[in-house]
């Protein structure tokens, strides 16, 4: 067997990197979120309580970006906004028990 030039290589890991995101939406399919609303749903609980600029850094996106993911999230019940007690312009965030449910979900979509 060969190892493929550079250029296959790297077409071969997009194609599958297409596929994994396809079958991940796929499994998601009938839930009420989407593969980025379901990441960060994750984040939020991995890094909570957490503030809206941790979840776009561990989302990889711009902050506004991820403000419109977690108002979803929020707007859906799943994410609750409370004031950092140690600073008083800034907000938490962390996952309802509907969100915990519904993260419990996707995790079951997933397997």
């Amino acid at each position: 067997m060969s190892i493929p030039a550079t250029s296959e290589l790297a077409d071969l890991i997009l194609r599958a990197a297409r596929r994994l995101r396809a079958a991940h939406a796929a499994a998601l399919d009938g839930l009420p979120v989407n593969p980025h609303q379901a990441h960060a749903l994750r984040a939020i609980a991995r890094l909570e309580p957490a503030r809206p600029s941790q979840v776009a850094g561990r989302l990889r996106v711009a902050r506004g970006s991820a403000t419109e993911v977690i108002d979803t999230l929020e707007a859906g019940g799943w994410v609750a906004r409370t004031p950092d007690p140690s600073d008083g312009r800034a907000t938490l965030l962390s996952l309802t028990p509907s969100g915990r449910d519904l993260l419990a979900r996707v995790a079951q979509a997933r397997d």
